[in-house]
C-alpha cells in the first residue's frame, strides 16, 4: 500500500516520504492537538498528544507528521483547497511571514481534512 501511495506522491512532484508520514500515525498511540497562535505576521504552531482530562498533565514527546491547512475566510477558493500548506513535523514551529490585515479571519484544518484537534489562541 505504501508503495502505491508513494507512486502517486511522486507523480505529483512532491518530496514527501509516505512511509515516514504514515508511520507516525500507525506505530504510536494517541492523536495530536495542534495549538495555533496567529499574529499579523506569523503563525505559531505546537503539537502535543491528546490526553483525557484525568491524564492531561502527562509528559509525552510523541510527534506526528501533521498536514497543516488554512484559509483566509475572505478567499473562498482557499477554503475548498485541502492541499497542505506545509507539514508540522516538530513539537513547535513558527511559519511564514503573513501579510494579513487585522480584520482577516483564518480557518485552520479547513474542511476538517486533518485528523487532529485544533485550538486557536490570539
Amino acid at each position: 500500500m505504501y508503495a502505491s501511495l508513494q507512486l502517486k506522491v511522486d507523480e505529483k512532484g512532491l518530496k514527501d516520504d509516505v512511509k515516514v508520514i504514515l508511520n507516525t500515525w500507525t506505530t504510536q498511540p494517541g492523536y495530536p492537538i495542534v495549538t495555533v497562535s496567529v499574529s499579523t505576521n506569523f503563525i505559531f504552531l505546537e503539537q502535543k498528544r491528546f490526553f483525557p482530562k484525568e491524564h492531561e498533565d502527562t509528559l509525552d514527546n510523541t510527534i506526528w507528521h501533521i498536514p497543516i491547512t488554512w484559509a483566509v475566510v475572505q478567499n473562498t477558493s482557499d477554503y475548498f483547497n485541502t492541499t497542505p500548506k506545509f507539514w508540522l513535523t516538530k513539537k513547535r514551529t513558527m511559519e511564514r511571514k503573513l501579510n494579513l490585515s487585522s480584520e482577516s479571519l483564518l480557518i485552520f484544518n479547513n474542511q476538517q481534512s486533518g485528523n487532529y484537534v485544533n485550538q486557536i489562541r490570539n
